[in-house]
Parts: structure tokens; C-alpha cells; sequence
């Protein structure tokens, strides 16, 4: 079972760090990943050097049960620089999508197949 994530709009938001660890909780099973993304040499290089898009994925469904997807945007003109790379942050989260792992158990009697954002 596969659900879209709400968008979010990139201008005004903060950008990912180049290097870090992000971490989805479904549940009561936390996922984690280890990520390092590119960054520009130059805020004028930006559109050059790095895709527009790129996905970045939190979880393993045949592990975890789960696996979320963040979608990633390329800043035109990155406002921000990483103080230890010295580049070009650049990218911003856009939305993505969960994937759960569907283990084929039916609701019982009166009570509805619930999604993950329901509380």
C-alpha cells in the first residue's frame, strides 16, 4: 500500500545539510539512514553541477514494514553554505511517499482499514 505524502512548498524553507541522518517512525518501529548529498562549488554553478530532483529513502519494507521516500528539489540559487564542505546547500524537501508493507489483515467487524496518517 503506497500513500503520497502532502507537498510542501520549497521557497522559505531551509535546505538539507550536505551530511546527516535522518530518521521515519511508523508505529513503534523507527527506521533510520545515513546520507550524504552533493553539494555546489558555487552558487552560480548550481544548476550545472546537480540534478533538479533526487529521492532520498527512509526504511526497508521487507525489514521495517515500511519505507518512506522523501523527495528532494534543487534550489536555483542556494542561499546557504556548509560550514564544513564549504559548498553550496542545495537541497529542499518537496513531499514523497510512504510504502507499507500490506500484511493482508482484515479489519474486524466494525471498525475501518486505517492509513498511516490517521489518528
Amino acid at each position: 500500500m503506497r500513500h503520497r505524502l502532502q507537498a510542501v512548498e520549497v521557497s522559505g524553507s531551509k535546505p538539507l545539510p550536505c551530511s546527516g541522518k535522518a530518521v521515519a517512525i511508523y508505529g513503534n518501529c523507527p527506521a533510520e539512514t545515513k546520507f550524504t548529498l552533493p553539494v555546489a562549488s558555487t552558487q552560480s554553478s548550481c544548476a550545472e553541477e546537480l540534478a533538479r530532483v533526487g529521492w532520498l529513502t527512509i526504511g526497508h519494507l521487507a525489514t521495517h514494514g515500511f519505507a518512506v521516500q522523501v523527495k528532494l528539489l534543487r534550489a536555483d540559487k542556494p542561499q546557504l553554505r556548509d560550514r564544513k564542505e564549504g559548498g553550496w546547500l542545495s537541497y529542499h524537501v518537496a513531499g514523497g511517499a510512504i510504502t507499507l508493507l500490506d500484511k493482508g489483515d482484515e479489519p474486524k467487524e466494525g471498525e475501518r482499514r486505517r492509513g498511516p496518517l490517521d489518528f
